[in-house]
């Protein structure tokens, strides 16, 4: 596993980068909500997704209040132990000889 994975497994986030997440997170979905068409997908998607159309009201404290630790926790239950893939799309120009093309 990637070096960089492994060490945030092992420490966790750090706040700044927490910090960081939250604060693109919560801009993103301000920035949806300022127009009528946005303010009701989100409350469709309460609505619907979650059968709670409310939860509009308070999803955004709920993204505010997650700490370092949860994101740790959570990254360990669903990242540590598990196989990945990994693909790799080249140009052309960038594909090893001998790999022919199919069609």
């Amino acid at each position: 596993m990637d070096e960089q994975i492994q060490k945030v497994l092992k420490d966790g986030v750090t706040q700044a980068e927490l910090d960081k997440a939250k604060n693109r997170l919560l801009t993103s979905k301000l920035l949806e909500r300022e127009t009528n068409n946005g303010k009701a997908s989100a409350l469709g998607q309460f609505a619907v997704v979650y059968g709670e159309a409310n939860r509009v009201n308070t999803d955004l404290a709920e993204l505010q209040a997650v700490t370092a630790a949860q994101v740790k926790d959570v990254l360990n239950k669903y990242i540590t132990g598990k196989k990945k893939v990994v693909i790799e799309f080249l140009p052309e120009s960038m594909k090893p000889e001998g790999k022919e093309k199919k069609s």
